[in-house]
């Protein structure tokens, strides 16, 4: 798959760059907070368990056994060749393979790049348990897992994660099955 070409057709209003998604695609967002009370990061093993309950439920609920997702990690460098060898990525995703680079921020003149890699996986749940971990502790950041089959995109982040679903009716309806982890925030934030 050529994944510029399916991002460029699926979210022309938006680079490849996972949290402008909520702006680009408001009438299709949705964001749920991983803890109760919208707290931020977890202290204890209970509060991962909740965690990645949180998100495992939310991705058997749009992702069916075995349904193919798209992995998209993102590296960062001073030049246009990817490296990713200081990643704790490495070897949780050892089949990743870079797959498209830009300048980090379009209108800056530094020469400073986004590298994403993308693997292959297939769902079931806890599959991405340890990456999740790893965003919950803000160890790595910028991931996006991406199914191409039913057009949504599931983007964690430490605090929790931003859907963009297919269309707003979609989105409404995961906001109705999981309103209890929704932001209390006017914004949704």
């Amino acid at each position: 798959m050529n994944f510029e070409a399916y991002w460029q057709a699926e979210y022309p209003a938006c680079p490849a760059i996972p949290y402008l998604l909520r702006d680009a695609y408001p009438e299709r967002w949705v964001r749920f907070h991983s803890l109760p009370d919208s707290k931020r990061y977890a202290e204890n093993e209970a509060e991962y368990r909740i965690i990645l309950h949180r998100h495992n439920t939310v991705l058997d609920h749009l992702a069916k056994q075995d349904t193919p997702l798209l992995f998209i990690s993102t590296e960062f460098g001073e030049t246009t060749n990817p490296i990713r060898a200081d990643s704790p990525l490495v070897e949780l995703d050892s089949s990743a393979r870079c797959i498209w680079t830009f300048k980090a921020d379009p209108g800056d003149d530094e020469n400073y790049y986004r590298h994403l890699f993308l693997s292959d996986w297939k769902w079931k749940p806890g599959i991405f348990d340890s990456i999740l971990r790893l965003v919950a502790d803000w160890k790595i950041v910028d991931t996006m897992i991406v199914c191409t089959d039913r057009k949504w995109i599931f983007h964690p982040y430490d605090g929790g994660a931003d859907f963009i679903l297919p269309n707003p009716s979609e989105r409404d309806e995961l906001k109705s099955c999981f309103s209890d982890w929704l932001s209390l925030h006017p914004l949704g934030l």
